[in-house]
């Protein structure tokens, strides 16, 4: 069991969004992204089907150039090789999970099945 605080990661860039890895594993990569408000992440897509849920600010989440709004609490599943990105409305923060980890394929396979945390010092 790895131990921490997700408020302990959160940090915001004035010039760019921020992408804070907080763990990964041969099933999941998961990521906290932090964006001042007017701030974008590129549309892009993933091999991963891809689960963002809003933990503060509003943000709109655009799946294949459909907009849907996310604030606190509010979650949105997207499926693999879909084109999305994330626009925030205000600064807001989300949590990303993507199952299977992108890049699963390259993880040996002794590290499958062990979480690594990658948010710095758990608390």
């Amino acid at each position: 069991m790895i131990d921490f605080s997700l408020d302990a990661l959160i940090r915001f860039d004035d010039a760019r969004p921020v992408i804070v890895p907080v763990a990964d594993s041969g099933h999941a990569r998961i990521l906290l992204i932090c964006l001042k408000a007017g701030q974008a992440v590129k549309d892009h897509r993933s091999t991963s089907q891809v689960f963002v849920q809003g933990l503060s600010g509003r943000a709109r989440f655009f799946a294949d150039g459909v907009p849907h709004a996310i604030g606190p609490g509010g979650c949105v599943v997207i499926e693999p090789n879909h084109f999305h990105r994330v626009e925030a409305d205000e600064d807001a923060v989300l949590l990303v999970v993507m199952s299977p980890h992108p890049g699963r394929e390259g993880y040996p396979r002794d590290q499958l099945d062990r979480i690594i945390f990658r948010g710095g010092q758990p608390a």
